[in-house]
């Protein structure tokens, strides 16, 4: 996996290996679900998602049955169960090189809950 550069609160995810899942599997054989730690990393998968969509009709199927692919940051999932759930963390070194230490919701006072939350999905 290449190293990512964070900009503007994002990294560009690996939505590929997404995509390689939904192609290997019908939508009647496995769900999938991707948690952002962000808004703005949930906007930029979801983006790119749709712009697979419209290249590749034949994954239309996961994101139209009862249990389509969902795309929701962390503060949004709950009670959303699938087969598969694909993490989009969003840390990644700034242009300087440098990796923030600060992990938005899990950092925050309560942010525990969000990850056993998370392992228990």
């Amino acid at each position: 996996m290449q190293a990512a550069t964070l900009r503007e609160r994002r990294t560009t995810p690996k939505s590929d290996e997404l995509i390689a899942l939904l192609q290997r599997y019908k939508p009647d054989e496995r769900t999938f679900g991707v948690v952002t730690f962000s808004l703005p990393q949930q906007t930029l998968v979801q983006d790119l998602l749709d712009e697979q969509r419209a290249r590749l009709p034949a994954i239309e199927g996961h994101f139209t049955g009862p249990e389509r692919v969902f795309v929701k940051n962390l503060e949004n999932v709950q009670g959303d169960e699938r087969d598969e759930i694909l993490f989009s963390i969003c840390y990644a070194k700034d242009a300087g090189g440098k990796l923030r230490m600060h992990f938005g919701p899990l950092s925050m006072s309560g942010g525990e809950r969000f990850a056993h939350h998370c392992a228990n999905i």
